[in-house]
């Protein structure tokens, strides 16, 4: 981190999530580190991470939550909006930006509903906040709720190492199960590549018992995540509707090729190239196709599109910080 500027207009960082968004925290920082002459500071924030807790103590969370983010003087980036598009009621002028990763989340949360967002959305428009997205669907769905200014940033990635050469290292899906994964597609997929001689696993919370695969219904510690991400031959991302994959960008750090549906944020990712990417109604043929293409890869291609990834994220945040300083300045 740097120093030496006056605090006030140092960027804030704020992060409700310290524990399901660690590595997009260490993401976000490496990146921020990048920029020799920007200073940015961690704003302490009390944690959005209360699921067991009754209605009254979430509620006066949210508001402790909303009065830390308008005690803010100068610009700051909340990295997930703790409650949803209500957000920008936290928000007090044209130097605040919130990072909406999921604009209309898969399962039903607080802050989402059309008076939610109608009344968010005025607010935001109201006092000058930016809406930041990392994918250019998520851009456009910010857009059509009709927030007056919005940005989308690629996700903030580690600089790529090279990839790890163990031999017989499997096929994987890993993450927590959530309804939006496509099991039937896994049920097909997962005897076909076993015959094709390749090892498949799934690994993660909640998941169910699936053919063809060995399947591992547990916690994965931080470190053992970026264990199974570098030593596998390739990633598989089963969404049936999502936004956005922390696993994928997880995978490029380690030059792991990802496969998955097209139309969306691999693409951008891969940059519109299709090699590992189905399309939206493809054969389980196609997909065991490409899983075997990436598994077999070297790791050139992806290394390389990672860094330009990277590179292409750096430009960009750097537009962001330098947009949100310049409105922070006085008139």
């Amino acid at each position: 981190m740097t120093t030496g500027k006056a605090e006030l207009k140092a960027l804030r960082v704020v992060n409700p999530l310290p524990r399901a968004l660690h590595h997009y925290q260490r993401e976000l920082a490496s990146l921020l580190d990048s920029f020799d002459d920007v200073t940015w500071l961690q704003q302490a924030v009390g944690s959005a991470e209360i699921g067991g807790q009754g209605g009254v103590q979430k509620m006066l969370a949210a508001m402790r939550h909303v009065r830390t983010l308008r005690s803010i003087n100068g610009p700051f980036i909340g990295v997930w909006p703790a409650l949803g598009h209500l957000e920008a009621f936290g928000v007090t002028g044209p130097s605040g930006a919130i990072i909406h990763h999921d604009p209309v989340p898969i399962r039903r949360q607080v802050g989402y509903g059309d008076l939610s967002i109608r009344a968010s959305v005025l607010q935001a428009n109201r006092v000058g906040m930016t809406a930041v997205a990392h994918s250019r669907a998520a851009e456009q769905r910010l857009r059509d709720f009709g927030y007056a200014t919005v940005t989308a940033v690629p996700h903030p990635i580690l600089p790529p190492t090279h990839r790890r050469t163990d031999s017989g290292r499997p096929v994987r899906v890993l993450g927590q199960f959530k309804p939006a994964r496509d099991l039937d597609l896994l049920r097909t997929l997962g005897p076909r590549l076993r015959r094709e001689g390749l090892e498949t696993e799934i690994v993660g919370r909640g998941w169910p018992a699936i053919e063809g695969w060995n399947v591992r219904d547990e916690f994965v510690e931080e470190a053992q995540l970026t264990d199974l991400i570098g030593s596998s031959s390739a990633i598989v991302i089963p969404y049936r509707r999502y936004w956005q994959s922390g696993i994928a960008i997880r995978a490029f750090e380690s030059a792991v090729p990802v496969v998955g549906t097209s139309g969306g944020f691999l693409d951008e990712l891969y940059g519109g190239d299709l090699s590992f990417l189905v399309g939206p109604n493809a054969s389980t043929e196609e997909w065991v196709g490409r899983i075997q293409d990436a598994s077999s890869a070297g790791e050139g291609y992806v290394i390389d599109r990672a860094r330009e990834y990277y590179e292409d994220g750096r430009l960009k945040w750097r537009r962001l910080i330098d947009s949100l300083s310049h409105r922070a300045e006085p008139s």
